[in-house]
C-alpha cells in the first residue's frame, strides 16, 4: 500500500510541474499521457484490494461441521488415501478397506466436510464377545484435528441400533500414541466408565522388532443413554 500510494505522488507531483511548464517546454503530449497512466495506476489499485478483499471473506467464512454416516463401498479408495495420510497408522490393502465398507458398514464410521471424507472409524463386535466393539482404526485429516470429531463419531457409533448391546470398547493403543490415549480417557469419562490396559502384542515377540507393543485398552462395562433423533442426526451424545 506505501509503496502505490508514493508512485502515485511522484506522478502526481510531476504532473503538475509539466503542466505548470507546459507553455516552455511543448508537453502537453506528454501530460496526456501521464494522466491517463496515472488513471490507470488508480483502477489497477482498486481491482486488485477488490479482489484481495474477496478472497479474505472467502479465507474466513467457516465450513459447516463434518457430518457422519456409515461408510459405503464408493468410499474405500478415499478412505484408503486418507489412512495414508495419517502415520503412524499402519496401511492395509485396499481390498480390506473395500471390505470394511460392505461387511462392517454398521460399526464403521466416517465424517464428511464439503463433500470430502475427513474422519474414518473401523471397527467391529468380537464374535465370541459380542458386547464388546472392538476398535480398529482412527484415521483424522489434518484439517479438522483437534475439534473432537473422533469423539463424536466415536459416540455416534455407539448410538447405532446394532451397537445397543454392547457395553464394553477395546481398542489397542502404542505408548508413544499420546493422541489416542487423550481421546479414550476423555471417552471413559464421558462414559462414566473404568478404563483398565495390559500389554497384548509385544514388540520383540509378536511384531518381529520393528513396531511398538500394543498396549490392550478396555473402557466398560457402561451402560449408554437412549439418543434422541436430533443427537443421532448430529452425532452428539451426552
Amino acid at each position: 500500500m506505501f509503496f502505490h500510494r508514493t508512485k502515485y505522488n511522484i506522478y502526481k507531483s510531476l504532473f503538475y510541474i509539466i503542466i505548470y511548464r507546459r507553455s516552455i517546454y511543448k508537453v502537453d503530449s506528454v501530460a496526456l499521457t501521464l494522466k491517463m497512466w496515472l488513471q490507470y495506476s488508480l483502477v489497477n489499485q482498486s481491482i486488485s484490494m477488490g479482489a484481495n478483499q474477496h478472497m479474505n471473506h472467502a479465507q474466513s467464512v467457516p465450513l459447516a461441521p463434518p457430518t457422519v454416516r456409515p461408510p459405503r463401498i464408493a468410499d474405500a479408495q478415499a478412505l484408503h488415501a486418507l489412512i495414508n495420510q495419517c502415520p503412524p497408522l499402519d496401511t492395509n490393502s485396499l481390498y480390506c478397506n473395500l471390505l470394511q465398507c460392505l461387511h462392517f458398514a454398521e460399526t464403521c464410521i466416517v465424517a464428511e466436510q464439503a463433500g470430502r471424507l475427513v474422519a474414518f472409524i473401523s471397527g467391529y463386535r468380537l464374535p465370541d464377545q459380542p458386547h464388546v466393539l472392538f476398535v480398529w482404526q482412527i484415521a483424522v485429516a489434518v484439517v479438522v484435528r483437534g475439534q473432537g470429531v473422533a469423539g463424536r463419531m466415536l459416540l455416534s457409533l455407539l448410538s447405532r441400533p446394532n451397537c445397543a448391546a454392547v457395553t464394553e470398547i477395546q481398542t489397542t493403543v502404542t505408548p508413544s500414541n499420546i493422541a489416542s490415549w487423550s481421546l479414550f480417557t476423555g471417552i471413559a469419562r464421558r462414559l462414566h466408565a473404568p478404563l483398565t490396559r495390559r500389554l497384548l502384542f509385544e514388540r520383540d515377540l509378536h511384531l518381529d522388532a520393528c513396531h511398538e507393543s500394543e498396549v490392550l485398552v478396555t473402557i466398560g462395562p457402561f451402560v449408554l443413554q437412549t439418543p434422541t433423533s436430533d443427537q443421532r442426526q448430529s452425532g452428539e451424545i451426552t
